[in-house]
């Protein structure tokens, strides 16, 4: 089943739809978006007839210039496609939207549209990029049926407009020969549409009111709300449709405000000159009006849909869910976000999304925990014999220890009865990993950042208090915390976890024999002895310090060395962390074919 009517644009015909195009499509202030972009074999086509234009340009005047980068921005339904798309060389583009006749995005500060649209619905594509662009071009590929045949009340409008503002030409066989994907003897029309501005009408004249509201498109919307109930990171959806009401409305305003600018500045200019001006200041500089609107809009556009997305991620139903790295981490990719466009059904899609990477981030976040206690003092944590290994390479692990770590960092105030924002939101994660671990929800433990919030006086006078899942002693002149576990259990998950996410640890316990685990689990036994070892055998840098690194060929060789010191002291105990080990790297061959 075609679920998208995908096909291809061939090049041939991709180059005749690029010289339909009155203005440059490849200058700097050229802005494409590309409805349907597919695969890129149009915006492909872009690219090459910008290399084109630019040899013949360099043989013409003898000199050598870069060629800037396309500006084109994507909207495709089919997800599978976006990274081929944003790996297209020579263009500087961004995935805006899913489905164009559901994108509620600012078309008008486009200057050229080019696609490709399903022919099931081109019509309904053209008429909606037409009513959406402010001034500049439309190239679209139809079934030449729709124009042939004007059934419909949309079909005789697009032929209206065909007739009154472009050309269209009718192309046969188009879909067939040689380098063409997809086969087919349909007649295609390439319309072409010039859309210009009313400049006297929307700048000297009323405000524009020819630049329409984009609708909101609640479709798809109501079917997301009974997906996300009872979990922990869904926003209501009454806040939701508010949110994107209020930012239609202030989309709304924004067009406005931009066109009443550009209006009073054409006017002041009528008015004449100001006294600096005639004695010799500055003069105002002609301007392209309608570039100067869709500029306006597109930077208007831009700023909203950041406030828009911000207000999203930074709602307290999202960030008081994940820890600080967790929350960098989301943030970080803030820019892809914040350029879709700003609709209920996207905002669902994003939170949907979230929710269901929700195990992903709370093992990092398990991981971001494991790093900070393990990355300051070597006695936080015990190695033991990894279980990746091999005649070449050992690997070894970590372990934080069950009964204390201490952690640096957390210097008091001036009166050293308080700890500082960044400390009390690193304590925060503390406590959301551990919630998490114990299968709480989160919040709803008394947490360490609480105890640091009602008892930092007692905490800095000395006092060993406890939340739900540690003891600590605050020593604000040194600045460390120690950290007594109450649940040996949690730390023993924690350890579990991380062990087995990076590989230290098999995913099932029957995969390694008995003596490995006995080995992993007399780890802090064992410490002195593996620690001692190791220290006659380093050299001027540290082992335990360049094996925490995790990457190079110097931290590979300490990690073997710490490996095999993990190895030979459960050896002098009467274990062989190693037996088995190749039995188990076949255990998953053999279940397969017993399953087969």
């Amino acid at each position: 089943m075609d679920t998208y009517q995908f096909y291809p644009t061939p090049d041939d015909l991709a180059r005749k739809m690029i010289s339909k195009f009155v203005e440059d499509p490849f200058s700097r202030d050229a802005r494409i978006i590309e409805p349907s972009a597919g695969n890129g074999a149009l915006v492909k086509a872009l690219v090459a007839e910008r290399d084109r234009r630019h040899d013949q340009r360099m043989r013409e005047y003898g000199s050598y210039w870069r060629a800037d980068p396309i500006n084109v921005d994507f909207i495709e339904v089919d997800m599978s496609k976006h990274s081929t798309l944003l790996d297209i060389e020579g263009v500087k583009g961004q995935i805006v939207g899913l489905d164009f006749l559901q994108f509620s995005g600012a078309l008008s500060s486009y200057s050229h549209v080019l696609m490709n649209p399903p022919f099931n619905a081109g019509v309904h594509h053209v008429l909606k990029a037409w009513d959406g662009l402010y001034d500049g071009e439309i190239v679209s590929l139809l079934n030449a049926e729709t124009i042939r045949n004007p059934f419909s009340k949309e079909r005789v409008r697009l032929v209206n407009l065909i007739e009154n503002h472009g050309d269209v030409e009718f192309v046969q066989g188009a879909f067939k020969g040689d380098g063409v994907e997809r086969q087919s003897d349909v007649e295609v029309a390439i319309v072409h549409l010039v859309k210009k501005a009313d400049l006297q009408a929307d700048v000297i004249g009323h405000v524009l009111d020819s630049l329409q509201d984009d609708p909101l498109h609640d479709t798809g919307g109501s079917a997301f709300p009974h997906l996300m109930e009872g979990q922990e990171l869904a926003i209501p959806g009454d806040v939701i449709e508010i949110t994107v009401r209020t930012f239609n409305a202030a989309v709304k305003a924004m067009r406005e405000s931009v066109i009443a600018q550009a209006r009073s500045s054409y006017l002041s200019r009528l008015v004449g000159k100001t006294m600096a001006q005639h004695n010799g200041g500055t003069a105002d500089q002609p301007e392209n009006i309608a570039k100067t609107i869709r500029d306006g809009i597109r930077q208007g556009y831009k700023d909203l849909k950041d406030r828009a997305w911000s207000s999203v991620l930074t709602s307290t139903k999202v960030s008081n869910k994940l820890s600080s790295g967790a929350q960098q981490r989301l943030m970080s990719d803030f820019e892809r976000i914040k350029r879709l466009d700003f609709s209920v059904a996207n905002v669902y899609s994003f939170l949907i999304g979230l929710i269901e990477s929700q195990s992903d981030m709370h093992l990092q976040m398990a991981c971001d925990i494991f790093d900070d206690i393990t990355k300051y003092h070597e006695d936080n944590s015990v190695w033991y014999m990894g279980w990746k290994s091999n005649d070449k390479h050992r690997t070894a692990g970590r372990r934080i220890k069950m009964t204390r770590f201490i952690l640096p960092g957390f210097e008091g105030s001036w009166s050293r009865s308080s700890i500082g924002y960044q400390e009390t939101m690193r304590l925060s994660d503390f406590d959301k990993v551990f919630e998490v671990l114990d299968g709480k929800q989160v919040g709803s433990s008394y947490g360490l950042a609480k105890l640091f919030s009602e008892r930092a006086k007692d905490l800095a006078n000395g006092k060993r208090l406890a939340s739900d899942y540690f003891e600590v002693r605050w020593y604000p002149g040194r600045g460390t915390v120690h950290f007594f576990p109450k649940r040996k259990d949690l730390i023993d998950r924690l350890n579990r976890l991380v062990g087995r996410t990076r590989q230290w640890l098999p995913e099932r316990e029957d995969m390694v024999s008995k003596d490995f685990w006995l080995a992993y689990e007399q780890a802090e036994k064992f410490d002195d002895a593996i620690r001692s070892m190791v220290a006659q055998e380093k050299g001027w840098r540290n082992p335990f310090w360049v094996a925490s690194a995790r990457d190079g060929k110097e931290a590979q060789d300490a990690c073997d060395t710490i490996a095999k010191a993990c190895l030979k002291v459960a050896q002098d105990h009467g274990l062989d962390p190693l037996k088995g080990l190749e039995h188990a790297s076949a255990q998953p061959q053999a279940l397969l074919l017993e399953a087969a």
